[in-house]
């Protein structure tokens, strides 16, 4: 059987974290300098933080059983507002989120609304995947012309300023006003396309 929320939360929040599991008196002690180590003071500072640890880990697990309880809270929720209208539209976009992902995680926990219809058959599965290979592959050559196109402007115009920087423009200016604004925008141009939410 799986670990439940609280014994993860617990595990990795709470057994690991007590004052003497993180570190020792003695080596508490040899944070201080030599002749402060054996001084009474230094023991009772360790309590003191021991105490101030201990605390802090009953409010840990006061919130672990918030958190459980909250956890069942929803899943009541859930199971109502399947149970009313199907949905679970009354529920918070948080709490939505986490319905969703337990779902994920543990599967529909109301198996009794499930008919032989909605489940797939071997070959009503194969053909959903063969749709969904087809439409990824479709996807795939979309966004390799895509590249193939970008690469192709950007490579056109890293060639048209390489030309202006060894004096081979390609096209005569009217002069030096013209060339300036040819530059700029050049520049400009490579800039949007190279920009993530440049043009396809």
């Amino acid at each position: 059987m799986a670990p439940s929320e609280e014994d993860i939360l617990t595990n990795f929040l709470v057994l690991p974290s007590s004052l003497p599991t993180i570190i020792s008196l003695e080596k508490f002690r040899e944070l201080f300098p030599k002749r402060y180590r054996s001084h009474p003071q230094v023991r009772a500072l360790y309590r003191e933080l021991q105490y101030i640890r201990l605390n802090d880990l009953n409010r840990v697990r006061e919130n672990i059983e918030h958190e459980k309880k909250r956890g069942l809270r929803q899943i009541q929720e859930a199971k109502r507002a399947y149970a009313s209208s199907g949905k679970v539209s009354s529920l918070s976009v948080e709490d939505r989120i986490e319905v969703d992902i337990d779902h994920q995680l543990f599967g529909q926990t109301d198996h009794s609304k499930v008919t032989a219809e909605d489940l797939h058959t071997f070959s009503s599965l194969l053909a959903d995947m063969e749709t969904a290979c087809a439409a990824l592959e479709q996807e795939i050559e979309a966004t390799k012309t895509n590249i193939a196109q970008s690469l192709e402007k950007i490579t056109g115009v890293v060639s048209d300023l390489s030309d202006l920087r060894y004096g081979k423009m390609s096209r005569t200016s009217g002069g030096s006003n013209n060339l300036v604004n040819d530059t700029v925008d050049g520049l400009k141009q490579l800039e949007k396309l190279c920009r993530p939410d440049g043009p396809a």
